[in-house]
């Protein structure tokens, strides 16, 4: 009897830290939403002023970034912070699974130092830039 009472007790405390979480991640997601979705066009022509060099690598890395983190990216700024609000949301697996597609995506390698010193998507577009050109 002691054992099953144990039991729910920590079921229950489990579905508290599970509910919380998701309460957490949505306060998250509301804060880093800044706008309505918006078209590539219209994201990359507010964003990055029209800027055609980054706007078909920053499209590409805007699916791949939210196929594996869920995220809509049109709604989040450039500049939004990955250890800021986003970085509750984002975890290490996520991030590590879109590096390695971009990579794949691009062909090209981004090193460990590289991936540590990008703090944004803007940032991330303009490694991803700079390594194609």
């Amino acid at each position: 009897m002691i054992f099953y009472v144990g039991a729910v007790a920590v079921a229950a405390a489990c579905g508290y830290y599970w509910v919380s979480q998701r309460r957490l991640r949505k306060r998250t997601i509301e804060q880093i939403y800044q706008w309505p979705p918006m078209n590539p066009s219209q994201y990359f022509h507010t964003h990055f002023n029209g800027r055609p060099d980054l706007e078909q690598i920053a499209e590409r890395i805007q699916l791949i970034l939210g196929e594996e983190t869920g995220l809509d990216f049109s709604r989040i700024s450039p500049d939004e912070r990955f250890d800021g609000p986003m970085g509750n949301i984002l975890d290490g697996m996520d991030t590590i699974e879109a590096l390695i597609r971009i990579e794949e995506e691009f062909k090209i390698k981004i090193t460990d130092e590289e991936a540590e010193s990008v703090k944004s998507f803007a940032q991330l577009i303009e490694l991803a830039a700079g390594k194609i050109n």
